[in-house]
């Protein structure tokens, strides 16, 4: 399974990641909503971890964007 982490607290993101990588999963950490919203849409992932208060495009409109384009 493949799991996209959309943060921007490094911290925060790295931590999850860390944990889900233990349990043999593939992580992607981006810190903005335009890299996220880019590589969301790339159907790659099987989920998405999405904060709300993101720089650039905020959570809400990434997933706007995700529902547009499915």
């Amino acid at each position: 399974m493949r799991i996209l982490i959309i943060e921007d607290e490094f911290n925060l993101a790295d931590v999850v990641a860390s944990r889900l990588k233990k349990e043999k999963y593939a992580v992607d950490i981006f810190c903005n909503g335009e890299e996220g919203l880019e590589n969301a849409l790339t159907d790659i992932y099987d989920l998405i971890i999405l904060d709300v208060m993101l720089p650039k495009k905020n959570g809400f409109e990434i997933l706007d964007e995700i529902k547009k384009r499915k």
